[in-house]
């Protein structure tokens, strides 16, 4: 079986944030059990980006795809490339966020019939809260009543009806930028109501293969990806993704001694517990800083201030 990982990448020849962490996530694959085909997709404009700046992202995947750039800010344009992925890439795939660092095997997420398979986050997301439904209601969508699954992590089979899926999220996401320009959790909405409408077979998988860290204390055992939230708390003085990153950046180099300890120990930081929790509670201060300062724009201007 060929194992095929999807990164979906924007960015421009400045800041590079998050082709930087989807380099040093595709050299963490390098370095797993098994091999995997590295697909980078992107638009014409994160393309001519990188190759202006002869990035080292160019140099590691198997197959780069490009689409036409979207019409809009670069969160925009990542919502609707990442929105189009089914309809890019042949063949069954694993997508992964930039922002996510695989540390163990993946081959488990291909081993099962169901055409989607993905980790639930019904009882643990605030968008699962009372704007969600009131969005929801206003838009004359349906979502799954058990299911509500985080989009930075899943697996997708090449079948008729994902592509169907593809095709309609598309949809729903143009709809929901209409409906909300705020930018906040924009795929998420239209991504799980064009999954349970569209009718795919779903399968929610243990958060071992997503694990989210909305706090440092966050932990599991036999952790397979971490996900760490880089566009607005990036920790750069103690999550694993930031160090090795900026490592990888200033040396071409990857630092496997410190991932292979990552791999043994199951922890995602490298810093003391008191460091952590201290960058930990500066970037929420800075993070309400800045929710405080987007109340203050106007609604109708208010994207152009989201990355």
């Amino acid at each position: 079986m060929e194992y095929q990982v999807v990164y979906a990448v924007i960015c421009n020849a400045k800041k590079t944030d998050f082709a930087d962490w989807a380099l040093t996530s595709m050299h963490a694959l390098r370095h797993l059990k098994h091999k995997y085909r590295i697909f980078l997709c992107v638009d014409c404009k994160t393309i001519e980006a990188l190759r202006s700046i002869n990035h080292q992202i160019l140099d590691i995947p198997n197959v780069i795809l490009s689409i036409a750039s979207f019409n809009g800010t670069e969160r925009e344009r990542s919502r609707w490339l990442k929105a189009n992925l089914r309809l890019m890439v042949e063949g069954d795939f694993v997508y992964l966020d930039s922002d996510t660092l695989p540390i163990n095997d993946l081959s488990e997420l291909y081993e099962h019939k169901f055409e989607f398979a993905a980790v639930n986050i019904i009882d643990s997301s605030p968008e699962t809260e009372g704007w969600l439904e009131k969005s929801i209601c206003d838009l004359e969508w349906v979502l799954s009543p058990t299911e509500y699954f985080n989009a930075g992590v899943f697996f997708i089979r090449d079948t008729k009806t994902t592509r169907a899926f593809s095709q309609l999220w598309c949809e729903k996401w143009l709809k929901w930028r209409t409906y909300d320009k705020s930018g906040v959790n924009a795929d998420q909405p239209s991504f799980n109501s064009a999954l349970y409408e569209s009718g795919v077979s779903t399968l929610s998988i243990s958060n071992r293969f997503n694990l989210f860290m909305k706090h440092p204390n966050v932990r599991t055992d036999d952790p397979v990806i971490f996900h760490f939230p880089q566009s607005f708390r990036p920790m750069k003085r103690s999550s694993l993704l930031s160090i090795l990153a900026k490592e990888l950046k200033e040396t071409d180099e990857f630092n496997l001694s410190l991932f292979k300890n990552a791999q043994i120990t199951g922890d995602p930081w490298v810093s003391s517990f008191l460091v952590v929790w201290v960058e930990y509670l500066l970037s929420g201060f800075n993070n309400k800083f800045m929710q405080t300062f987007r109340k203050i724009v106007d609604q109708r201007n208010r994207k152009n201030y989201v990355r």
